[in-house]
């Protein structure tokens, strides 16, 4: 028969693994591929005229940048933590005409509903950066 200790000690050993395959379950589901490709840096989409889309994501993440273009004409576009064009404001970009700005986010600007781009004035085209699970 086993002592208390011996049971203690046991439960401790499985339950150290169950945490142990936990963690590995958690992160293979966070790992983000794309063409079969692991991504490990920034997700990229594009955004847009030209066959782009307005909301860049749909569920909570981590906004590291953006290239946008302003096209033929000044343009305003509002990021905005949200999936329409009624969400809270993450960043305004203000370019005048036919000039890009591309912004890198070092640690990132976690959002909670999305991120859509609410173009106030003009055409923009490009693409926004979007972190991925590490």
């Amino acid at each position: 028969m086993r002592s208390t200790e011996d049971r203690i000690t046991a439960a401790a050993v499985e339950i150290t693994q169950a945490v142990r395959e936990a963690r590995e379950a958690v992160d293979a589901g966070l790992t983000q591929f794309h063409n079969a490709v692991r991504l490990q840096g920034a997700r990229y989409v594009g955004v847009g005229a030209g066959g782009g889309r307005f909301m860049a994501c749909g569920a909570a993440g981590r906004l590291v940048g953006w290239s946008l273009r302003a096209v033929g004409a000044a343009s305003t576009v509002v990021l905005r933590d949200s999936r329409t064009a009624a969400g809270e404001i993450l960043a305004e970009v203000v370019l005048a005409a036919d000039t890009t700005q591309t912004i890198w986010l070092h640690s990132g600007v976690s959002f909670t509903d999305g991120v859509y781009l609410d173009v106030v004035a003009g055409v923009i085209e490009g693409a926004v950066y979007i972190g991925v699970g590490e």
